[in-house]
């Protein structure tokens, strides 16, 4: 049974010294790092272990986070990570983006490509299908404005991904491509072929696309 970030903080952070803290905070970045590569080597997979994987992972990114908190609190100097530093820097920019692109699918099972971009604060949407253009859909985020849709992609974490995922050993599967734009014509790239983030299920409900 996993406690709240609160609880943990009073239990395990609270009181100590700054190296007894940053020790915590090691051994947490070691565990997140060590729950990341389970739940993106399963492929998917159902894993059937109470608190899941990717639930355990999600606590302890909010214990590490409640950590610094308290350590800075203390007095400590947080120093982050190049790792850390990506992340910042990606939710830095959230602000700036202009579009969002995922395609996902496969040979068998047909792919789509669905690009968000914006009118003031509303939503637009463009998708195509096979060979197949649409124009914009308006049955997409109909309860959801710009504000509230980077908000939510700013919460998946997008940051901390690789650039790319590829498991060599799948043939065929799924491969998807997200393309995220910004106002200077920026883009960032990220590629996978039946190989994912571990929140990648996070971006496609994001996208409201089905696996």
């Amino acid at each position: 049974m996993m406690i709240s970030p609160m609880m943990y903080v009073e239990s395990e952070i609270k009181g100590k010294s700054l190296e007894e803290m940053l020790r915590k905070i090691r051994g947490l970045k070691q565990e997140i790092g060590r729950l990341r590569n389970k739940v993106e080597t399963s492929q998917f997979e159902d894993i059937i272990i109470e608190p899941s994987p990717i639930t355990q992972l999600k606590v302890y990114k909010d214990y590490l986070k409640y950590a610094i908190k308290e350590f800075e609190a203390s007095g400590g100097e947080y120093h982050m990570s190049i790792k850390e530093k990506k992340v910042a820097a990606f939710d830095a920019d959230i602000e700036n983006i202009v579009s969002v692109e995922l395609e996902y699918g496969g040979f068998l099972c047909g792919s789509e490509r669905r690009k968000v971009y914006f009118d003031e604060d509303k939503i637009k949407t463009e998708r195509i299908s096979y060979r197949v253009a649409y124009g914009p859909d308006n049955c997409f985020f109909l309860d959801m404005n710009k504000e509230s849709f980077l908000s939510e992609l700013r919460d998946i974490g997008i940051g901390e991904w690789k650039h790319k995922y590829y498991d060599p050993y799948v043939l065929d599967g799924i491969q998807w491509e997200l393309v995220i734009r910004y106002t200077n014509k920026r883009c960032r790239k990220y590629w996978g072929s039946n190989a994912f983030p571990y929140n990648f299920r996070e971006v496609l409900e994001l996208m409201e696309m089905e696996e």
